[in-house]
């Protein structure tokens, strides 16, 4: 059952960088909000090959690297496959900013699960969260091997309290 979330407005997004903000890491999940931008955009859940691939949210992360590019950032991004940070088994290992790259701020596409396990094991540098909680999503997938897709008629959105 994800949370179905929604990206900030880019302005919003570009605002949250500093003048000091010159290398971002993008952190993107391929869980919740990769979910909710394949709903959203009517794209694969997941696509099968040599590896798995999250084909939303990895769209998304070439747009936002435009974006953050177009505003003079250099921006590094890593995939984190779902389930790593919000169910995580004590015996994982967490996900951590290899030591060569040296991130101003992360900025990072999860839901508000996703950003909490995350601030668990990254110090010293500032997470922000790019994304908004909405609501819950159920839905059925199909999954016929090469791609795992949302159905569209069976989808059923329930708003949170704010």
């Amino acid at each position: 059952m994800p949370k179905y979330s929604e990206l900030l407005p880019d302005n919003e997004i570009v605002s949250m960088l500093g003048p000091q903000d010159k290398n971002v890491v993008l952190l993107a999940c391929g869980g919740c909000i990769n979910e909710s931008l394949a709903f959203k955009y009517s794209m694969p859940i997941i696509s099968y090959g040599d590896k798995e691939t999250y084909p939303a949210i990895e769209s998304e992360c070439k747009r936002l690297t435009r974006l953050l590019t177009d505003n003079g950032v250099l921006v590094t991004t890593f995939y984190l496959p779902p389930g790593t940070k919000c169910i995580r088994d004590l015996d994982d290992k967490p996900f951590l900013i290899p030591e060569d790259v040296k991130p101003d701020i992360i900025l990072v596409l999860s839901c508000p699960d996703g950003i909490w396990g995350l601030s668990r094991n990254i110090k010293g540098v500032p997470l922000i969260r790019i994304s908004k909680w909405v609501e819950i999503m159920f839905y059925r997938y199909r999954d016929d091997g090469k791609l795992r897709e949302i159905e569209r008629g069976t989808i059923s959105k329930f708003s949170i309290a704010t």
